[in-house]
């Protein structure tokens, strides 16, 4: 055979067989990518097209980060030879964005890299709520007799590390930091003030831990020009700032993001005064390098958001043009470098964006602020780099504020959104599939100028924050109980499969006919104690931090599965979170009626450490 043929014969050989890749490349992770329903103290799993090389998957090159908890301390493995588990030590904060960094130093068994920075994003569950806020509180952010200060922006991070947001506030006018640190109720402790230089007129903030020593540091945007850099001191206090020159006026969008997959995370602005971007690349150690500017893809770039919108773990950028009145998605490379994939029109100005999966296919969408038409503009992604067209909401006169989260416990993201002119708050409930019911209207005083969704007292249902920047007031709005309890991903309890409150609420309850063996299942938070209760039924229930009791405790009613007084040692959710109970109603008369509900142990639950499941009424038939 000449070699000619030969070299032929190896090409057709290879052709059939393919070389299989050892680039590692996430495949699939639970919770799921862009997910909003996650366990706030659950596992988080990432796996891979290939086998990876433990000793590479240690927190140098791995770590978590909570939008409103921080860095996420806990234990990192490798399990079935390609998947990365990370087993948090704490919760994290329910209804937040949490995302795993996964960097270059994780390598293949062969000894091969990850293409860049990856990351794995998923929202985590809020606790059951009905629909509706209720003004809790209002606090001044100026200081006795002090004029105006112009409070605009907000981040609700935790500071000092006791599992509590605190709020930094940005001031206009007075060109300072003021932190209030959470008491551990969601009251706040009087503020100190973190001065930038005068004239900086500071709006967005944004915190990230900037030289991985475990702490929340965050970053300020001014409209000078410049950004504020303010590190953590390592006990929850906060050093005076440093402030690097973004190279363009009027930096109205700001993100911070791992750009060049060095590990360190980078400063991104949007700079509206000459339509630019610009990124600060971190050195690692909370210091950055000069600022790279470059063009976004639209006219005056003035706001942003990032996630990963291609599904390649890598993340990416939606930029808001102010004045051609759009935006841009730009996919990053992981190199630092930014392509324009899609541009859409948004039909007004669009002053700030927020990324997150509203319609619950996987795919990170954006929604828009825009200033001008006074409306919420939702711009949806297609999971591949293109974007469908806007669904607009009316808001308000000047919207220029917004936010997503889970505010009814549903597991579907709800949208806020703030307007200057109307004085006022919009709030839009999630149909769950990204589209949006008619809002509710909040008031401000003079101005709605700021838009936040955390759980800022703990108790697991989030909470609406707005701010009024000519008032210089915090406003915080409560949602109200339900009074039924539903099922959530912290607390379910069903009856071969059935989740609803059956016979509650006007639902008929569930029928079991005598000699039957059906099985209830108890699911929460992995490796928990539980308690079964069974008695009589109340609707409407009553309240606790752990949830609406759905059973009447002024009359008898009995502990049926006890796991908190140790009457019962296996009564404990497995590795999965979940507890299967076969129950045979042999010999059971017809007609028996009893309603159960169980408690749970829920470190994600500060108030009170428990979450109750929905209750569930049956009753026993032929």
């Amino acid at each position: 055979m000449s070699m000619s043929v030969l070299r032929a014969v190896v090409a057709i050989l290879l052709a059939a067989f393919p070389v299989v890749s050892q680039v590692p490349q996430i495949v699939s992770g639970v919770p799921a990518a862009n997910g909003n329903n996650a366990l706030p103290a659950g596992p988080i799993n990432v796996t891979f097209s290939t086998n990876l090389n433990p000793a590479t998957v240690n927190a140098t090159n791995v770590y978590v980060f909570g939008r409103w908890s921080g860095v996420a301390s806990g234990v990192l493995s490798v399990v079935g030879g390609n998947t990365i588990r990370f087993e948090p030590s704490g919760p994290f904060s329910c209804g937040e964005l949490v995302t795993m960094y996964i960097g270059t130093g994780v390598t293949s068994a062969s000894g091969t890299p990850v293409p860049a920075t990856l990351t794995h994003t998923f929202w985590t569950a809020a606790a059951p709520a009905d629909w509706g806020f209720n003004l809790v509180s209002t606090t001044n952010v100026r200081l006795p007799g002090e004029g105006h200060i112009q409070t605009y922006g907000a981040y609700a991070g935790d500071l000092n590390n006791d599992g509590y947001p605190d709020l930094s506030m940005t001031n206009e006018v007075s060109s300072d930091v003021r932190i209030f640190m959470n008491d551990g109720t969601g009251g706040f402790l009087p503020f100190t003030i973190h001065s930038l230089p005068s004239g900086s007129v500071p709006s967005p903030i944004v915190g990230a831990d900037l030289n991985r020593d475990g702490w929340t540091d965050f970053v300020t945007a001014n409209q000078n020009g410049t950004v504020g850099v303010f590190m953590n001191d390592g006990a929850g206090g906060i050093l005076p700032a440093v402030v690097y020159s973004t190279n363009g006026s009027q930096p109205r969008g700001l993100e911070l993001l791992d750009a060049n997959s060095d590990g360190n995370i980078d400063i991104l602005t949007a700079n509206r005064g000459p339509g630019t971007l610009s990124l600060l690349l971190g050195n690692g150690n909370g210091t950055f390098g000069a600022a790279m500017v470059f063009q976004g893809g639209v006219s005056n770039e003035t706001s942003l958001a990032v996630g990963d919108a291609n599904g390649d773990g890598i993340q990416d950028v939606f930029v808001g043009g102010y004045n051609s009145q759009n935006i841009a998605l730009l996919l990053g490379d992981g190199a630092g470098n930014f392509t324009v994939s899609a541009t859409m029109s948004t039909n007004g100005r669009p002053w700030m964006l927020m990324a997150g999966d509203v319609d619950g296919d996987g795919n990170v969408d954006c929604v828009a602020a825009t200033s001008d038409s006074g409306d919420a503009s939702v711009v949806r992604s297609d999971g591949s780099g293109g974007l469908f067209p806007a669904v607009n909401y009316n808001a308000g006169s000047f919207t220029i504020a917004i936010d997503l989260g889970d505010l009814d416990g549903d597991g579907d993201l709800d949208m806020m959104a703030s307007n200057y002119s109307s004085d006022d708050f919009t709030v839009w409930r999630n149909n769950g599939n990204g589209t949006f019911a008619p809002p509710l209207i909040l008031p401000a005083v003079n101005a709605g100028s700021c838009a936040l969704v955390v759980d800022i007292d703990g108790d697991g249902k989030t909470e609406l924050l707005g701010i009024d920047e000519i008032a210089d007031l915090l406003f915080i709005w409560e949602t109200p109980p339900p009074v039924v309890q539903r099922c959530s991903p912290m607390a379910c309890l069903a009856i071969d499969g059935v989740t609803t409150a059956a016979g509650f609420g006007f639902l008929p309850p569930a029928a079991v006919p005598v000699g039957s063996t059906p099985t209830f299942t108890i699911s929460g938070h992995p490796n928990q104690a539980f308690l079964v209760a069974v008695g009589l039924p109340l609707d409407p229930g009553q309240w606790t931090v752990a949830g609406t009791l759905n059973l009447n405790l002024a009359l008898p009613w009995v502990r049926l599965l006890d796991g908190f007084a140790g009457g019962c040692t296996s009564c404990a959710t497995g590795a999965d979170g979940n507890y299967q109970l076969p129950f045979n109603f042999s010999g059971v008369p017809v007609g028996v009626s009893f309603s159960a509900q169980f408690a749970i142990m829920n470190p994600a639950n500060l108030a009170s450490g428990l979450s109750l499941s929905n209750p569930l009424r049956f009753v026993t038939t032929l």
